[in-house]
């Protein structure tokens, strides 16, 4: 928890000064994620992205959608709804290294959609990795 939130403020830090981290491209993260100088910012905007994309699920279930028509009551119920939402289930093993790891590759593969906004790339990188079964 405390290593995140270091990397966090250092990103925050460092983002004005290189990238605009409020609307990157996949070629700016990819850009980002490929020089040794931003591999701290780059797994802070991985890692805010997932992080960030599970906790609108959360609160979608518990705050937007209507009491009677959530099936989750509580933060608990609504987090384990996430992966099947997102469609992506992120092992809760996986470091914040191999999730920037995860979408450096998938970036570099797929060069075709780098022009698409990053958080829908790490979206999709991460369900291309980690699919739900069953």
């Amino acid at each position: 928890m405390r290593l995140k939130l270091v990397a966090l403020l250092l990103a925050a830090l460092i983002a004005p000064q290189s990238v605009n981290a409020r609307n990157l491209s996949g070629n700016e993260l990819y850009e980002a994620c490929t020089d040794d100088n931003f591999q701290m910012f780059c797994t802070a905007y991985v890692v805010g992205t997932v992080e960030g994309l599970n906790r609108g699920v959360v609160v979608t279930f518990l705050y937007v959608i209507p009491a009677a028509e959530s099936s989750a009551s509580d933060p608990a119920d609504a987090e384990d709804l996430a992966p099947d939402i997102l469609e992506a289930c992120i092992p809760k093993d996986a470091s914040y290294v191999q999730l920037r790891d995860v979408v450096i590759a998938y970036l570099k593969k797929r060069p075709e959609y780098r022009h698409k906004a990053a958080n829908e790339l790490i979206l999709t990188a991460m369900q291309d990795n980690f699919p739900c079964f069953g």
